[in-house]
């Protein structure tokens, strides 16, 4: 760095004791720190992060997050001036596909109507509400399948459970994949009839994005960092009893599902020249 003579360093949530330029740090989220995740993270990452981020965070010239939500945390936990946290979102560089060839793809998974959603398996994500929001409604018996794509790195217990108890019916249509080659992936957005983000916290929260980038219909909660996603219209409180199977049923039968519209918003929004020129005129204030 010190040969090179760089301005600045940019680090991604913990920078070194020591550098020879300026630090730009940008931390997502404190979700560890909140008193409703914290048992969803071992202690010792509680522990160890949570000092290297505030010393991080505190020595940076420049800090940055990708949500109010995370600028909010990092003022209150941290003790810094809000207006000197940069909020950089992360941006959606959606892969356009026909909706033809979007099914055609996923018909190689032997797909046809089918509820999504993407995100590796942990109890935050809530995976379960989603799974109990597909029972309630009977859409296996409508013909849906439910698919599920992300690893498995910390199954939830109350989620085995209710898959135990579910009827062999349900459990045929639900499909658990890990992993799907990156264009697969996209051809899933595309294809699936409604995509559902039941998340219990998020720092930022891509996956919707994606998905409604693409013209899917799409139920997200309304919590943390989520909030901001203002242009779904099924944006949901998972405190209200049976909210998100009135919002998926709701969503499934909307003709009027203003797609195009939620799209065009998150490209306006949610791009990576934006969050450029944010960073540049933080970098040119601070000098």
């Amino acid at each position: 760095m010190r040969r090179e003579a760089a301005d600045y360093t940019h680090f991604q949530y913990i920078s070194p004791l020591w550098c020879p330029t300026p630090t730009l740090v940008t931390i997502h989220d404190l979700l560890f720190l909140e008193p409703e995740f914290k048992a969803h993270f071992p202690w010792t990452y509680r522990w160890l992060n949570g000092l290297l981020f505030r010393l991080s965070a505190q020595k940076a010239k420049i800090l940055c997050t990708v949500s109010a939500y995370g600028q909010n945390q990092l003022s209150r936990r941290y003790g810094i001036d809000s207006q000197k946290i940069v909020i950089t979102p992360n941006a959606v560089s959606a892969q356009q596909m026909s909706l033809d060839k979007a099914k055609k793809r996923v018909s190689g998974y032997a797909l046809d109507r089918f509820i999504l959603f993407v995100s590796r398996v942990e109890p935050r994500k809530n995976h379960k509400a989603l799974w109990r929001a597909f029972e309630t409604l009977a859409l296996h018996k409508q013909g849906f399948k439910l698919v599920f794509i992300g690893k498995k790195e910390w199954m939830d217990p109350d989620l085995e459970a209710v898959m135990q108890q579910s009827d062999p019916s349900l459990l045929e249509a639900v499909i658990w994949l890990d992993s799907v080659p990156h264009e697969d992936l996209w051809a899933f957005y595309r294809a699936a009839a409604l995509f559902v983000y039941p998340s219990l916290g998020e720092g930022f929260g891509i996956p919707p994005l994606e998905a409604a980038a693409v013209g899917t219909p799409v139920v997200c909660a309304r919590n943390t960092a989520m909030v901001d996603f203002e242009f779904f219209p099924y944006l949901v409180d998972l405190n209200q009893p049976e909210s998100l199977e009135k919002a998926m049923n709701a969503a499934l039968n909307d003709p009027e599902y203003p797609a195009q519209q939620i799209a065009e918003a998150i490209q306006n929004q949610y791009n990576w020249s934006a969050s450029a020129k944010s960073l540049a005129q933080a970098i040119e204030q601070s000098n």
